[in-house]
C-alpha cells in the first residue's frame, strides 16, 4: 500500500527529471528533488560509516542510489543520536528516505520505521 507522500515522491522525481531534460542548463528548477544527483552530487569519497549504512539499506529495501543530501542527512542523524536529539534524528531519517533512489514503488513509511 502506498501513501500520499509516496505518490508525491514519485511525482516530484518525474517532474524534476522532466525539468532537467527541458532546461538542461538551469539549476533553479521549480521542483526540489532530494534524490537528484545533478542537483546534489555525491561526495568523491563517502565516509566508511555512511557506506556501511548504504550497503545495509539497499540490502533491505529496493534502493538503487543515494544523493549528496543523503550523506548530509545521515551525518546529521548520527550527530542527533549522539546528542540524544530523537526528534531531530527522526526528521533526518525521514529526509534520508526521500533522498534515496528506489527502483520500485512501495510504502516509504516502512523505511521510516
Amino acid at each position: 500500500m502506498t501513501t500520499e507522500s509516496d505518490n508525491l515522491y514519485w511525482e516530484i522525481r518525474i517532474k524534476h527529471g522532466n525539468e532537467h531534460r527541458e532546461h538542461p542548463d538551469r539549476r533553479d528548477l521549480i521542483s526540489f528533488d532530494k534524490a537528484c544527483l545533478i542537483c546534489h552530487p555525491k561526495r568523491t569519497i563517502p565516509g566508511f560509516q555512511f557506506l556501511r549504512f548504504f550497503d545495509w539499506v539497499k540490502s533491505v529495501y529496493p534502493v538503487t542510489n543515494y544523493s549528496g543530501l543523503t550523506e548530509q542527512y545521515f551525518e546529521q542523524a548520527v550527530e542527533n543520536f549522539d546528542n540524544n536529539q530523537a526528534k531531530q534524528a527522526d526528521d533526518n531519517i525521514i529526509r534520508i528516505t526521500y533522498s534515496l533512489t528506489y527502483d520500485a514503488r512501495f510504502n516509504l513509511d516502512i523505511v521510516h520505521k
